[in-house]
């Protein structure tokens, strides 16, 4: 296991990466992306895990490059999920370090946009292009065992919080705060004891 300051900044290398990667088919990088989604969050009332988790809700997709997972915290030895879930993959590389509530957000943000398809039937007309696109990928609408089992969760709420940050994201050219503003909320979020 990595020490915190380690972590922080393996976590602000790869956010820092994401500034010449762009977000699947949408207009902005995978930094701005991130970087949109927090400052959202934080408009929005949302507490530092929650921030957090909308901060770093994309971060499977930044460990990996090309299929690569040889650079990856776990040292490679990880196993795609179904669907090529990058929520599973960043909360896999995420768990020694941070809460359940924050690790629960990432690994299912994707499982609220099924949800919010299913739940919200205007939802679905709100999608960008590249959402709709993935949303095949990640299983389309929920049934309702699925969608019985997501509502049970104590994080439901918040999950489906970050997934309309998610959404609005994308905006070329939207202020955000810095990576550097964050990253000292990233810090007070690592885990020491576990």
């Amino acid at each position: 296991m990595k020490g915190a300051s380690e972590m922080t900044e393996f976590i602000r290398e790869r956010l820092e990466d994401g500034k010449h990667r762009q977000y699947g088919q949408e207009p902005v990088s995978e930094l701005v992306h991130a970087l949109q989604c927090a400052t959202l969050a934080e408009d929005e009332g949302a507490d530092d895990e929650l921030v957090v988790a909308a901060l770093l809700h994309d971060f499977g997709r930044l460990v990996v490059e090309d299929g690569d997972l040889s650079d990856s915290v776990g040292g490679g030895s990880w196993t795609p999920p179904k669907h090529g879930d990058h929520g599973e993959l960043g909360a896999e590389q995420l768990h020694e370090y941070f809460s359940d509530r924050i690790l629960f957000c990432i690994r299912n943000h994707a499982e609220a946009k099924r949800y919010l398809c299913t739940a919200e039937p205007e939802y679905f007309a709100r999608l960008s292009k590249g959402s709709v696109v993935t949303l095949e990928k990640q299983g389309g609408k929920m049934d309702e065992e699925e969608r019985a089992t997501f509502e049970s969760s104590p994080y439901c709420a918040d999950v489906v919080r970050l997934r309309r940050w998610d959404d609005r994201g994308k905006v070329p050219g939207a202020e955000a705060k810095s990576l550097d503003h964050w990253m000292a909320k990233v810090e007070q979020q690592i885990r020491t004891d576990r």
